[in-house]
């Protein structure tokens, strides 16, 4: 269990006046989305020829298997987004057919 947060990764309160809490597989896609952005800033300020989209890929591999409620998840999609620049979309493809997409950019 954690708190949510919102699409900036700010706390805000939810319609209660309390601080919502996430389980499951909302705190593992909110946990996801964090790691994933950090990872994403440190590897743009480096300005190095890196493969981000494996790197990434393999850091949400760790997430996933760090994760012990998680274990549905099938696929793992990273790809540039073509309209914005340094801009990355992470799709996380769960056995039953769901899927979960964040976009990373600088």
């Amino acid at each position: 269990m954690d708190i949510g947060l919102d699409s900036n990764f700010d706390f805000s309160l939810d319609h209660r006046n309390d601080l919502p809490l996430v389980r499951g597989r909302a705190e593992f896609e909110q946990r996801l989305a964090i790691r994933l952005t950090s990872y994403y800033t440190e590897l743009i300020g480096e300005n190095a020829d890196l493969n981000i989209s494996a790197l990434l890929r393999l850091e949400a591999r760790r997430v996933a298997e760090e994760d012990d409620g998680i274990d549905s998840v099938q696929n793992i999609i990273i790809s540039p987004d073509p309209d914005a620049p340094n801009t990355v979309e992470v799709r996380v493809i769960y056995a039953t057919g769901e899927d979960f997409l964040t976009t990373l950019s600088e």
